[in-house]
């Protein structure tokens, strides 16, 4: 519209900010709100309301990353303390990843029966009891909360990591292939972990909870959609750049 100089109305501005919230593009949704005041255009019922969702949303993100930190610190009760807040301070419905990183939460303090009463229906219940199970090495049991999921033809929603480069959104799954630029960014990730093992780090294998030799392991970790991400940032980006991943199941 810009290019045929034609200038946007509030319905085309509203229907653009909410794509904006929906694909996680932080950075668009703030131009827009930038062009709105720059113009000052007059914000209407609905325009007022995609604004004020889009930013509840931004919100939201931030405080689903932060219960995600209490999780994997086992800080259980600043886990249970912050969630509280969601409504009580911030005004805000809790969603689904709230609620799905409150079940993580418990589950790794141990907090067995509280996870088997979630619903049955909810593949998370089963993911979390047989990542508990494979924890302390009980596979068997682990593979049963497998079995069990799929007996019951529940579902879960495959994890997705994307990044919004220069108004476009590029999707990765772990181990994917799609991407046209895939062999780039196997390339780009490969000289990124050769340059952390030479600096000292090491992944931490214990952390992944599957029946994999080491190797195995490493080769699971290297293909995480999270890292394939990061590697197609820094491929097409100028050092410096702020590097935002999203991902469908959690905030990284």
């Amino acid at each position: 519209m810009q290019t045929e100089c034609v200038k946007p109305g509030n319905l085309a501005l509203a229907s653009t900010l909410s794509a904006c919230s929906y694909l996680e593009a932080l950075d668009q949704g703030r131009w827009i709100h930038a062009y709105i005041d720059q113009k000052r255009i007059e914000i209407d019922p609905i325009l007022g309301c995609v604004l004020n969702r889009h930013f509840m949303a931004v919100e939201e993100k931030r405080l689903t990353g932060l219960v995600i930190c209490k999780s994997y610190s086992g800080l259980v009760d600043e886990g249970k303390s912050l969630f509280d807040t969601i409504g009580r301070v911030h005004k805000l419905s809790p969603t689904t990843e709230h609620y799905g990183c409150m079940v993580d939460l418990l589950g790794r303090a141990g907090f067995m029966e509280i996870l088997i009463e979630e619903d049955l229906d909810y593949g998370g219940r089963y993911i979390h009891l047989a990542n508990i199970h494979a924890a302390v090495g009980d596979w068997d049991q682990a593979v049963e909360e497998r079995r069990q999921m799929k007996e019951r033809g529940v579902s879960k929603l495959p994890g997705c990591s994307a990044i919004s480069l220069n108004g476009v959104v590029h999707e990765f799954l772990a181990g994917g292939l799609s991407h046209p630029q895939t062999a780039d960014i196997y390339r780009m990730w490969n000289n990124i972990a050769e340059r952390l093992e030479k600096e000292g780090y090491k992944p931490a294998l214990q952390n992944l909870l599957l029946d994999l030799k080491d190797e195995a392991k490493e080769m699971a970790i290297n293909q995480h959609s999270k890292k394939l991400a990061i590697a197609f940032g820094l491929l097409k980006t100028k050092p410096g750049t702020t590097i935002r991943i999203v991902k469908n199941l959690r905030v990284c």
